[in-house]
């Protein structure tokens, strides 16, 4: 509430580090915290709050819809037709407060899925320790599965202790990587079972 209190009295031309320097000294019954990536911490508030332009959001909406085959310019990846709705909702919204609303629903889910890519890459990462960091690798090719007992395997792994991959969408599209660590020689079934335990097993 009280960043939307500051911008209210401030404007949107401050940057958002300014604005989180002075609620974090203004707030005193929650700690106020930074999360995700800083660096758009530079960048003015009003690319991420309300505008008729839209900014952040519309253009993280640009950026994440593509032209179809039937030449719809709004079609969109089927796991991310949830963030779509919420984001054509944030563009219909008449009002500040409405916005606001929306803009924390895709704040949340943007969130949700950086922790979820996060959780993934320390999972990789902890698994090719013994072989020299191998995750730029995994994390970045897609591999025709072969090896299916180790695939089945650790993606039962990680859809029970980490994350549910037949409710979750998202972290289903991540499971690319443990089939990638699979497929490499530097990877054994064990070691990636040890990796998911030690990374999500609390």
């Amino acid at each position: 509430v009280k960043w939307m209190e500051d911008t209210d009295q401030v404007g949107t031309s401050q940057s958002l580090s300014e604005q989180f320097l002075k609620v974090r000294e203004e707030v005193q019954k929650s700690h106020v915290q930074e999360f995700g990536t800083l660096k758009f911490t530079k960048e003015e508030i009003q690319e991420f709050q309300g505008g008729a332009a839209g900014g952040r959001v519309e253009s993280e909406f640009k950026r994440m819809t593509r032209r179809g085959s039937s030449g719809r310019e709004d079609a969109v990846a089927s796991p991310d037709v949830p963030l779509a709705v919420l984001y054509h909702q944030w563009y219909a919204a008449e009002n500040v407060q409405s916005k606001a609303n929306l803009a924390k629903l895709i704040s949340k889910e943007l969130m949700d899925r950086h922790h979820i890519a996060g959780v993934m890459e320390s999972i990789v990462k902890n698994a090719s320790t013994a072989n020299g960091d191998l995750s730029a690798t995994i994390l970045s090719t897609v591999t025709q599965p072969r090896d299916f007992d180790c695939a089945e395997s650790v993606v039962h792994a990680f859809s029970k202790m980490c994350f549910n991959v037949a409710k979750v969408d998202y972290a289903f599209r991540q499971v690319y990587a443990l089939v990638n660590m699979c497929e490499h020689s530097a990877f054994s079934t064990t070691r990636i079972l040890s990796s998911i335990h030690t990374v999500c097993g609390h």
